[in-house]
């Protein structure tokens, strides 16, 4: 595990997944819903209309699935270090409780 070094790979999922979470994603989806369903009544085809609509929204669960699975192994990797910081530190602690 590297130290303190974090790439824009490393830190890219956690913003997207924090935004996702926000307010202004909703608003963003609600505005994308809404153009998406008015593209009817400028003369496309419902079935279209839906086709668009199932495939964007696939494609967006598929890469926000990906970027929380990411977020959550590197929350992961931080629980497990501290753990290990912890028994560590509970092991040292033990040892000069004897003396």
């Amino acid at each position: 595990m590297r130290k303190n070094k974090k790439t824009w790979l490393d830190t890219l999922p956690i913003a997207i997944v924090k935004w996702i979470g926000s307010w202004n994603s909703l608003i963003v989806h609600t505005i994308m819903f809404t153009v998406n369903f008015s593209l009817y009544f400028f003369g496309v085809d419902f079935d279209t209309v839906l086709l668009i609509l199932t495939t964007v929204v696939s494609i967006e669960a598929i890469y926000l699935a990906i970027f929380m699975q990411i977020s959550i192994n590197q929350q992961t990797d931080k629980l497990e270090e501290v753990e290990r910081l912890e028994i560590a530190h509970a092991k040292n602690k033990k040892f000069w409780q004897f003396w």
